[in-house]
């Protein structure tokens, strides 16, 4: 391992999926097949780690590894060990940033590509330590799961990348969320976090309440006497990649305006980024009025036909002169027209 060469490396890269597309790293080999709208990558296990495990990019990279990786005994939790501190892991994050000012709504949404470069010192002296005590379970013959959270550390990145361009949630409620950025090596099962008191499960907590006070604890009690869970968030200095560039000091609207370039159907519309908040005069949008079903607007109201019998067109009328009823007398210009065609426009009239 060349560890001055893993220095000079960034500890986390992070790129648009829609750039990785057109500017692939060197250990992926893309290939479109006929009938596929997505591309597909091909890498070299001997170069990369891919753990890609999201449902929208999992087709993308057919030989994934996943989200869970299992082991069965000391050989495999070694070999897996070594490979996951000697070769870059890639993984998929999707990052979202929701606010809400008033009665308006902002949704900024991006899909990420992720390399963590795990020769780095800081990085992998923060795996090992983990792996380290996940082979000391594996001898004892105990059930463990080893977690490596990396969504932390990006969605910090995130959230500091848009206060620096201005963008702040001082006068807005907001809600950042980065998904996928995680996998588990274990040789028994994951730990589910669904059963954690956090903010992100509040919405599942008031909906099944009843059901959570019963069966959260039961699985608490259950897992902390079946297997041990281990668990590290991964910290680093993150780095955007823009085409095979590293950019240290690349502003947001730059990734929002990237953001946006790679939209592809309305469902992953991007709407954003949000304008800086003024909390003395927020700004006003109109929205436009909706039509109710009972309320037809006047310039959209037709009238219905009915299949009434046929009625022949009726014959024009022709005006003839009558003798009590003389022609009308033809209209004479005024004096004032008169004047106006003889002297000019700008002629005034003396009345």
């Amino acid at each position: 391992m060349n560890s001055e060469g893993a220095t000079q490396r960034p500890m986390i890269s992070v790129m648009l999926m829609s750039e990785l597309v057109k500017c692939p790293p060197s250990f992926f080999e893309i290939r479109q097949d006929v009938g596929r709208e997505h591309p597909i990558f091909i890498h070299d296990h001997h170069k990369v780690n891919v753990c890609v495990h999201s449902s929208k990019y999992k087709t993308w990279f057919p030989d994934t590894l996943g989200e869970i990786l299992k082991v069965h005994n000391e050989t495999e939790l070694e070999s897996l060990s070594r490979s996951l501190l000697s070769k870059p892991l890639f993984l998929d994050v999707h990052l979202e940033r929701n606010s809400k000012l008033a009665n308006h709504r902002h949704i900024t949404t991006g899909d990420f590509a992720v390399v963590v470069n795990p020769e780095h010192p800081v990085i992998r002296q923060q795996m090992a330590k983990i792996l380290e005590e996940g082979k000391a379970d594996m001898s004892a013959g105990r059930s463990f799961a080893l977690e490596f959270e990396f969504n932390d550390v990006i969605k910090a990145w995130f959230k500091q990348l848009m206060s620096e361009d201005g963008i702040t949630d001082s006068a807005c409620y907001t809600l950042w969320e980065c998904n996928h950025g995680r996998i588990v090596i274990t040789n028994s099962s994951e730990y589910l976090h669904c059963y954690d008191v956090s903010l992100e499960n509040t919405i599942i907590w008031m909906i099944c309440l009843p059901c959570c006070l019963l069966t959260c604890p039961c699985y608490r009690v259950h897992r902390c006497f079946s297997c041990v869970d281990r668990s590290v968030t991964v910290q680093g200095e993150v780095v955007y990649v823009s085409m095979n560039r590293w950019q240290r000091t690349l502003t947001a609207a730059a990734i929002m305006q990237a953001i946006q370039s790679q939209m592809q159907s309305p469902r992953t519309q991007v709407v954003g980024p949000p304008q800086a908040y003024n909390t003395v005069n927020p700004p006003v949008t109109t929205q436009p009025q909706t039509a109710y079903p009972g309320y037809p607007h006047p310039a959209q109201h037709q009238q219905a036909t009915y299949p009434y019998p046929a009625q022949p067109a009726p014959h024009p009328q022709v005006a003839y002169p009558s003798a009590s009823q003389p022609a009308p007398r033809p209209q004479l210009p005024s004096y004032d027209e008169v004047m106006r065609n003889t002297t000019g426009d700008n002629t005034k009239l003396i009345q």
